[in-house]
């Protein structure tokens, strides 16, 4: 007798089908897993996200989930150890390529980590950001180890050795940034934001040309997923300014920077920090290719928006206090240069750690306004301050080190003490040979230059000439034919050999040094007059000798 097979009831079957389909689920997303990003914010603000969005998700390749901050307090009390704190923080500001960058804080370094959700153990995440929040360094190292040894998960990998780049940066351990960076371009090759922080870190480390292939690298990605008017693309503009200007291809930086300016207007507005930055950083270039008005403008309005925007005490106003310092030096307004420096410095001690390598720069530029004014015993001892902090930054044989002593050099040699100028030009002059390597450089520049004055302050003229002619290579090699510094080494060379009686040589050179000066600095400027005058005086000697 054949069995009857039996009926299964209604709810067992629904039950039995999803399970299975809970399996099939399953299945397809170990399969098919995409990173997710989550960001916070405001109600009001939930819709202003739009095209960046849509932008991030195009260059990560990751579904972005756009989250009000209520939803944070729905979490489970482990998740709210780890969770990204409510900041103080405009929410178009969130996607720009800077605040990306601006990493390193114990909050933003998690909320980075958690994109990667279920990928991470929690407690790992939030020991992490107790290590972090208490600066504790090597614990903070280990826990990055430890956490890449919990993922096989390139992404994963890549964005936690992004992240230890941002962290060592933000200590100012830049070889060790370096090295992080290079891993998370090694897991993401084509993910455009390690791109810039490559371009970021090379560019810290003065490597201008390396920096310029990553930026160029991330420009490409950005305009091929997102369009030429996507904001970042403005952004990289600026980026690869940077480098080209440090390359000395000043007009091409301009260029961009202008194209910047416009694409961060049409973005943002015309009250917004990028675009304060972008008026920094023309007035820069315009004040490095000679156009003293154009600098004094762009500076100007610079500082006005970043005052408006964030007060007098605030890093990027100091910033431009630094650069206005630098407009009046060339300007030979000294006092003026000194009381923008000085601004600088007092606003730098207020707001940047103690570690941050700038600050040898701002004593370095103190010390050469003082120097200007004839303040030299003041500027010995800023220029001192400046050796024993570059020796913690960067060791004793770096550039800034070299210069340093090439200025205490400088001072020494105007307080009349030529042999304690050159115990410090020889210390100058090993570090430049050693930096330098046969390269164009300023250190050799100024180092030979100082050589030569102090030789001609103990009358030895023929050595002295022997250095200036020195310092005239290196000068046409690293400025080229046509700029002030090289005009000045004409005027020294001319100057010795006016005193040595031999006036045909000393009016060529003082014809050159001329020459130079009207087309950089124009007639009506001190330096250009008083080699005018020179100029005169030993076409004077020479018909004063003729007619004998």
């Amino acid at each position: 007798m054949r069995k009857t097979s039996e009926k299964i009831p209604d709810g067992k079957r629904i039950t039995i089908g999803l399970v299975i389909l809970f399996c099939l689920w399953a299945l397809f997303s170990v399969f098919s897993q995409k990173e997710e990003i989550t960001v916070y914010t405001s109600r009001a603000s939930k819709q202003k996200y739009g095209d960046l969005v849509k932008a991030v998700e195009n260059v990560r390749g990751a579904k972005v989930n756009v989250k009000t901050f209520d939803t944070l307090f729905k979490k489970t009390s482990q998740e709210q150890q780890i969770k990204p704190t409510v900041r103080n923080t405009r929410s178009d500001e969130n996607l720009t390529l800077e605040s990306l960058l601006n990493g390193g804080a114990p909050d933003v370094v998690i909320d980075r980590l958690l994109s990667f959700d279920g990928k991470l153990p929690a407690e790992l995440l939030i020991s992490l950001k107790k290590a972090l929040s208490g600066n504790k360094i090597s614990e903070v190292k280990k826990l990055f180890i430890e956490l890449a040894e919990k993922t096989d998960s390139k992404k994963v990998l890549g964005e936690i050795a992004f992240q230890q780049c941002i962290v060592a940066r933000d200590k100012y351990q830049y070889n060790e940034a370096f090295e992080y960076c290079q891993d998370a371009i090694k897991y993401a090759p084509k993910n455009a934001i390690y791109l810039v922080a490559n371009g970021d870190i090379t560019y810290k480390l003065k490597n201008y040309n390396k920096a310029l292939v990553y930026h160029e690298q991330a420009l490409s990605i950005f305009t091929s997923t997102l369009g030429v008017d996507t904001p970042y693309v403005a952004e990289m503009k600026m980026y690869i300014a940077s480098s080209l200007s440090s390359l000395g291809k000043v007009e091409k930086a301009i260029e961009l920077n202008e194209q910047a300016l416009v694409g961060n207007i049409k973005n943002y507005g015309k009250n917004h920090w990028l675009v304060a930055e972008t008026y920094k950083r023309l007035g820069i270039e315009w004040l490095m290719f000679g156009d003293f008005k154009k600098a004094t403008d762009y500076l100007a309005k610079s500082l006005t928006l970043y005052l408006e925007l964030f007060g007098e005490n605030n890093r990027m106003v100091g910033q431009i206090y630094y650069w206005q310092g630098t407009l009046y030096s060339k300007l030979a307004e000294s006092k003026k240069a000194l009381a923008y420096y000085n601004y600088a410095l007092a606003i730098y001690k207020k707001q940047v750690p103690i570690e941050d390598p700038g600050f040898v720069y701002q004593y370095q530029n103190v010390g050469i306004a003082m120097q200007n004014i004839g303040e030299y015993e003041k500027a010995l001892g800023v220029f001192k301050q400046g050796l024993a902090l570059e020796a913690r930054y960067r060791g004793r044989n770096s550039l800034i080190f070299g210069l340093l002593h090439n200025n205490i050099g400088a001072c020494w040699r105007k307080l009349n003490k030529p042999d304690k100028s050159i115990f410090h030009q020889k210390k100058a002059l090993a570090i430049a040979m050693e930096f330098c390597a046969g390269d164009p450089c300023l250190l050799l520049v100024s180092v030979n230059s100082e050589f030569g004055g102090a030789y001609f302050a103990l009358e030895k003229f023929d050595m002295a000439i022997s250095y200036y002619e020195k310092a005239l290579i290196e000068g046409r090699k690293y400025f080229g034919e046509n700029h002030i510094k090289v005009g000045v080494i004409y005027y020294n060379i001319a100057t010795i050999l006016v005193d040595m009686k031999e006036y045909q040589k000393a009016e060529k050179y003082s014809k050159k040094a001329l020459t130079i000066c009207m087309n950089t600095l124009g007639v009506a400027h001190p330096i250009t007059r008083q080699i005018k005058k020179s100029h005169i005086n030993i076409g004077s000697r020479i018909t004063a000798i003729r007619t004998q």
